[in-house]
């Protein structure tokens, strides 16, 4: 099977039933076009998944990093740090709300949320 081919099952999980339907449809596509073609071409094709699910774009990217090359693996790499700090400012910006946008007040809010310590 070839490495295209592969990542698109890796996905398949990551998205809402119809899409994995697709998905799947593709990669079996693909893998009858190689056998067919002796080659190893894949069709360009854009997926969206359905806006009531949201897709596990952190998952989804680990999932699919062990098939990239080095490059594209310091690329997922750099995506997933983001939004590693993206989450952390989330979490981060109720408190500089609640502490009045200050470090200072930020700190307090947390230590009482510690129960004062």
């Amino acid at each position: 099977m070839n490495q295209k081919v592969e990542m698109l099952r890796t996905a398949i999980p990551y998205f809402d039933s119809n899409t994995s339907k697709l998905l799947e449809t593709m990669a079996r596509t693909e893998e009858l076009r190689a056998i067919l073609a002796g080659g190893d071409s894949m069709t360009d094709l854009a997926v969206q998944s359905r806006p009531d699910r949201s897709v596990d774009v952190e998952g989804l990217l680990q999932a699919i990093r062990s098939f990239c090359n080095e490059r594209e693996q310091k690329m997922i790499d750099m995506i997933l740090n983001f939004l590693m700090v993206k989450g952390m400012m989330d979490v981060m910006q109720p408190m500089m709300d609640e502490g009045g946008g200050t470090p200072d007040g930020m700190m307090e809010t947390i230590m009482s949320m510690m129960g004062g310590l």
